[in-house]
C-alpha cells in the first residue's frame, strides 16, 4: 500500500511540474506579446507626434508670402 501512495505522489508531483512548466511558457510568450505590442505603439505613437508636428507647422506658416500694402493717397483720405 505504501509503494501505491509514493507512486500517487510520483504521478502527481510529475503532473504537476508540466502543469507548472506549461503555465511558464503561456506566462513566457503572453509578457512577450506584450512588448511587442508595446514597441509597436511605441512606434506607432513617434509617427503620429511627427505627423502632427508636421501639421501644426504648416498651419503655422503661410503657403505664400503674405504682401504688404502701400497706402495710397486715396486710402487716407
Amino acid at each position: 500500500m505504501e509503494k501505491n501512495l509514493d507512486d500517487k505522489t510520483l504521478r502527481r508531483k510529475i503532473r504537476n511540474r508540466a502543469s507548472a512548466a506549461r503555465s511558464r511558457a503561456r506566462k513566457e510568450a503572453h509578457t512577450m506579446e506584450l512588448e511587442a505590442a508595446v514597441e509597436r505603439l511605441k512606434k506607432e505613437n513617434q509617427e503620429l507626434l511627427r505627423k502632427e508636428a508636421e501639421r501644426s507647422e504648416m498651419q503655422t506658416k503661410p503657403e505664400r508670402p503674405e504682401r504688404k500694402l502701400r497706402r495710397t493717397q486715396s486710402d487716407i483720405n
